[in-house]
């Protein structure tokens, strides 16, 4: 039984997290996270812009998960809280590929997921 109120709190955190929370450190014990990755939040939870992130000691890939397909530029200039037309992708080989969907999707006030 406590597995299962276990794995249904561990659900509930995560989708929290995946959603609501602005700063992911996955290193125990760390206070200021290494690197970052823009996110835009849309109905159906946070989408991460592109699938690279660097960090100080490495460049992270995401491979074979959806990514909005747009430039850095393009997301530097989005209004905060603004509603837009976000074209979607799969990340492969480090590029997001445009998958031919668009969704619904809006800068937040702090917008970047950061990961150790």
């Amino acid at each position: 039984m406590w597995m299962i109120l276990a794995a249904y709190n561990l659900l509930l955190w995560s989708t929290f997290t995946e959603s609501r929370m602005l700063y992911l450190c996955l290193q125990v014990g760390c206070e200021t996270p290494a690197c970052s990755i823009p996110v835009l939040e849309t109905r159906g939870g946070v989408r991460y812009v592109g699938c690279k992130y660097t960090c100080p000691d490495f460049v992270g890939v995401r491979q074979q998960k959806e990514c909005v397909n747009i430039t850095m530029d393009a997301y530097d200039a989005m209004e905060n809280g603004t509603r837009y037309s976000c074209p979607m992708g799969l990340c492969l080989g480090g590029d997001c590929l445009y998958s031919g969907l668009y969704l619904r999707c809006w800068k937040l006030l702090l917008n970047e997921t950061n990961f150790e």
